[in-house]
């Protein structure tokens, strides 16, 4: 059986297959009763409208590509859910990609969202090109980068204030009395941990008798155990010392770690974080962190990438960051 087209719908309805379409194209040139019939009809016979057909012809598809490292994150969910009511609000639809830190699988989710005439991409770079890497000059749909950086200046970007976040709470552990504080970044190519790791080595600079020891690994559970077991073994009952955790994904391998050696936290170690999963709160002991502004983060992304796409230029800094905030628990003493 052949699927219904506009022609069989109009064939059913006795009208006319333009008079179907602008229906279904909601125009303001049919009678409000004559498009609810046509709309009851299709949906009668299962009518699927081709919304890249559709495209074609308004240069548009409604829909927003977010390409993203990680879906099993809470950051990037929470993320992902602020950025799809907002854009709910304007009627546009989400196509959401995840490229596991892979560059390849990132330019072929690229590729394809350009494949499929999305409005824009919102995009976390796992490379220092971005989307260029993708594009190379080529016509592509508006860009604005989330959460990291590429290395073009030119492009519009929201992200945490990496740098400053991770001053912040290197500078709460120098304050607790901790003079060796190890800090577990991700790859030094992305810009999070890049700055991150930039942001702590500040931060302890007016401070001679305190020493940072950058730890740059894959984004793992794994690469978190290994750094946990290293800490354990390199303790010493003579200095106080500290471990900051900057991303969600090495957490619980570090303490696994630590709890595996029987490190008792803070008692034997401080522990620290940047960003805050909600199970930070109720973890044995409740992780001292540095909550990031997720949540506005999206709100601000989505506004921007419309702006865009409406050819307007967005207010404010090209490059944006959002400061985050201190939250103090029992895991430092």
């Amino acid at each position: 059986m052949k699927p219904p087209t506009i022609y069989s719908i109009a064939r059913e309805l006795g009208l006319s297959p333009s008079t179907v379409s602008r229906a279904l194209n909601e125009s303001s040139l049919v009678k409000p009763d004559t498009r609810e019939r046509v709309l009851k009809e299709a949906s009668r016979l299962g009518y699927v409208q081709n919304f890249q057909a559709r495209a074609l012809r308004r240069s548009s598809t409604g829909m927003i590509g977010v390409l993203i490292p990680d879906l099993t994150s809470e950051v990037f969910n929470v993320l992902v859910s602020s950025i799809q009511l907002e854009l709910n609000e304007r009627d546009y639809g989400l196509i959401i990609g995840q490229s596991l830190n892979d560059p390849e699988l990132d330019r072929r989710y690229a590729l394809a969202f350009q494949s499929q005439m999305v409005d824009g991409i919102l995009h976390a770079p796992c490379t220092p090109r971005g989307v260029d890497d993708a594009f190379s000059g080529a016509v592509h749909p508006p860009v604005v980068e989330i959460i990291r950086q590429s290395e073009n200046d030119s492009r519009y970007s929201i992200c945490m204030d990496d740098e400053g976040d991770a001053a912040l709470a290197t500078k709460h552990l120098i304050g607790r009395g901790y003079t060796r504080i190890y800090v577990v970044l991700g790859p030094e190519e992305f810009s999070t941990a890049r700055l991150r790791g930039r942001g702590a080595v500040a931060a302890a600079q007016s401070s001679p008798e305190v020493s940072v020891v950058l730890c740059h690994g894959s984004y793992s559970e794994e690469w978190g155990y290994q750094q946990g077991a290293r800490i354990a073994g390199e303790l010493s009952s003579g200095e106080a010392t500290a471990v900051l955790v900057t991303s969600n994904s090495f957490m619980a391998g570090v303490m696994g770690a630590l709890s595996d050696r029987g490190v008792s936290i803070p008692d034997d170690l401080g522990l620290a974080a940047m960003e805050d999963p909600s199970w930070f709160r109720v973890a044995k002991p409740p992780v001292t962190s540095v909550s990031g502004q997720t949540r506005e983060l999206g709100r601000i992304a989505s506004a921007t990438i419309l702006e865009l796409i409406e050819g307007r230029e967005p207010q404010g800094p090209r490059r944006r960051v959002l400061h985050g905030m201190l939250r103090e628990r029992e895991s430092t003493r």
